[in-house]
């Protein structure tokens, strides 16, 4: 069902050789550093990648940047059924050899009639950290349930740095650091080489996963929304 998820979405070539020196994938991943990690597939883990050349940093982002909005055109064709998810996390984003994302694992998932905006349950099942508040206090299923992990994902694949490191149930620590940090002074430091539009695209990337993890779900944008944002057909984002 992930299929749509690379529509329009162009390839990331490679002119890297095949066969790479270990110490130098050590060096480019940060040792496999978890930060670095921003999927698993059928074939291995997939890292990103840094490197000194100006080249790479550019495509460091555009990579970044076109798998949000593979994940988001994923989510979208899923909402369309109505399905949820019910589990989306990095693990469960698979990358193909384009660097296109394909979401996985629908074992929690729930579906919805074309009428229904929301459900209950008491079974709270879910990967920690990733869990919108209403589904993990209240047992309340609907699409915004999935919009809050997506923001997480968006979050997470902007700025590099990884959701609950330990075994948290809340993601409250991660989005409070985000919010307090990745202002534009940050973005401009960590992304040196992007002009102004590069700097632009990752603050919105920023602000709307933002939006996405407000705690009444009421306010999280729905995945229209969110496309039409990632793609300028939006009015600017509240500051």
């Amino acid at each position: 069902m992930a299929t749509s998820a690379g529509l329009g979405q162009p390839s990331v070539l490679s002119t890297l050789p095949k066969n790479l020196p270990l110490d130098f994938l050590k060096t480019i991943t940060d040792q496999f550093s978890e930060a670095r990690k921003i999927g698993t597939g059928a074939f291995g883990t997939v890292y990103m990648c840094f490197t000194s050349s100006e080249v790479h940093t550019k495509m460091d982002w555009n990579i970044r940047f076109n798998i949000i909005k593979g994940i988001c055109n994923g989510l979208h064709f899923v909402h369309s059924i109505p399905i949820v998810h019910m589990d989306l996390k990095p693990e469960n984003i698979l990358l193909d050899d384009n660097m296109v994302p394909k979401i996985a694992d629908f074992g929690l998932s729930r579906l919805f009639g074309q009428e229904q905006t929301r459900m209950n349950t008491q079974n709270v099942v879910g990967s920690y950290g990733y869990i919108a508040p209403e589904y993990l206090y209240r047992g309340e299923i609907s699409t915004k349930s999935d919009i809050y992990s997506l923001g997480l994902l968006i979050m997470e694949t902007t700025t590099g740095e990884k959701n609950c490191p330990g075994k948290e149930p809340s993601a409250v620590q991660f989005i409070k650091n985000v919010r307090e940090n990745w202002k534009e002074q940050r973005i401009a430091s960590e992304y040196p080489l992007l002009d102004a539009d590069g700097l632009q695209q990752v603050k919105k990337c920023i602000e709307i996963g933002l939006e996405c993890v407000e705690i009444d779900r009421l306010k999280r944008p729905s995945i229209e929304t969110i496309l039409d944002k990632l793609n300028g057909r939006c009015a600017s984002i509240r500051n």
